[in-house]
């Protein structure tokens, strides 16, 4: 074999097994390679470490993209200069929508210039926002593949590939134009690249996913596109060096949502009622799943109180559950002091709106980030060309046990 094939690894975000039947062209190739028709990642949201380094996040405590610290070290906190003046003059701005947009959008470029790490604000609150951390993507990849000597990662490198980050995605990164974007700017420089391991975001099944839901014509309609371009993108590939190998990864699913919580109501009631003040007794930070709450005051008995009064809320009992220490081995997930002092879940179906990264007036229609206890929809992995080119296929296997059967 030619030892300067690349392997393009396609990232398709939220791309559910059972999809691939509007998708003709890739449906066509799954006998023609290693085929997972059930890919799993644990519970949470940060699949692409998972897979990266084969470990889940009982072990890497990568659960959550983003995390409170109120500690006052600056470590991977994108905004750990905004100081109370600003936030007051940014709050007044942003009570106008058209400035809201404008101020979001100049917090992202200064955090860029002015911390180690950038990201975009979402509609996380000013009040906490210097205390936002990054997780997964606050860490070199290669670096920790390197240092755990342990994973799909490292195999990779350990094989000597070069790894080629420019196609990918991250919250710490600015991502490069849209899905067809970036594999047309691929196309073109793909000649330039020998022995390169290159993985590739593609965010259509996410973003219709979530927009339309995962059963919409909008999504069969916007996958039937995307397995064109895909079918031009892998034949450019081969045309470029018979070697390659390409891969197609949907990293999980995407549920149909049929409700919707205002659980920030319910901790602002119960902050009145309790007399305890957010952002100063506690910090909460909502997902659009999840709620986590870490609490900073000193009395053991206020916080009982408001833990038994959120485990008696008829709403959140009724479409979640309250995360325990029994959830480390069932769902892979971390311990609960390693995620925060409480954890609510959403049941599949059920969404935190408004959230800190979607409005009310952009509830969605789909979405994912469910535990698997509620028999949530499987990914797949589809590799082609491989050494002897035979066609495998597993039922189901978990993200960590990849490795077992991609041969790089």
């Amino acid at each position: 074999m030619n030892d300067n094939h690349n392997h393009y690894f396609l990232f398709l975000d939220a791309l559910r097994s059972d999809h691939l039947k509007y998708m003709p062209w890739l449906n066509s190739k799954i006998k023609k390679g290693t085929f997972i028709e059930n890919f799993e990642v644990s519970s949470g949201f940060c699949e692409r470490a998972e897979i990266f380094f084969s470990k889940n996040p009982s072990t890497t405590n990568l659960l959550n993209a983003i995390e409170i610290n109120s500690k006052k070290n600056n470590t991977n906190k994108p905004f750990f200069w905004l100081n109370g003046f600003t936030v007051s003059v940014l709050q007044l701005l942003e009570k106008n929508k058209f400035f809201q947009k404008i101020v979001r959008r100049v917090l992202w470029n200064i955090s860029f210039k002015l911390s180690s790490i950038g990201m975009y604000p979402q509609r996380i609150p000013l009040s906490i926002l210097n205390k936002v951390t990054l997780t997964e993507d606050s860490i070199d990849f290669e670096d920790y593949a390197k240092e755990s000597k342990h994973g799909l990662l490292y195999n990779i490198i350990k094989r000597g590939y070069k790894i080629n980050w420019e196609y990918f995605t991250s919250l710490s990164s600015q991502l490069k134009g849209n899905d067809f974007d970036r594999l047309n700017l691929l196309k073109k420089k793909i000649s330039l690249y020998k022995k390169n391991f290159i993985p590739i975001y593609i965010a259509l099944p996410d973003q219709l996913g979530h927009k339309f839901g995962p059963h919409s014509n909008e999504i069969i309609r916007g996958l039937k596109s995307l397995d064109k371009e895909l079918k031009v993108f892998f034949e450019h590939c081969i045309d470029d060096n018979m070697h390659s190998k390409i891969s197609f990864l949907g990293d999980h699913g995407m549920e149909e949502v049929i409700d919707s919580i205002d659980v920030e109501k319910i901790i602002r009631s119960f902050s009145k009622k309790l007399k305890i003040k957010p952002n100063v007794d506690f910090y909460y930070f909502l997902d659009s799943t999840m709620l986590r709450i870490w609490w900073k005051n000193n009395s053991k008995s206020k916080f009982r109180t408001l833990f038994n009064e959120l485990k008696n809320h008829q709403i959140l009992n009724n479409a979640g559950y309250f995360i325990n220490d029994k959830d480390f081995n069932d769902e892979g997930i971390p311990k609960l002091k390693n995620i925060a002092d409480i954890v609510w879940w959403a049941k599949k179906g059920i969404i935190i709106s408004p959230d800190y990264f979607h409005g009310y007036d952009k509830i969605k229609k789909g979405m994912h980030g469910y535990l698997k206890r509620d028999n949530i929809s499987s990914g797949f992995f589809l590799t082609l060309n491989d050494k002897n080119n035979n066609y495998k296929y597993f039922n189901k296997l978990d993200s960590i046990n990849l490795l077992k059967v991609l041969r790089i």
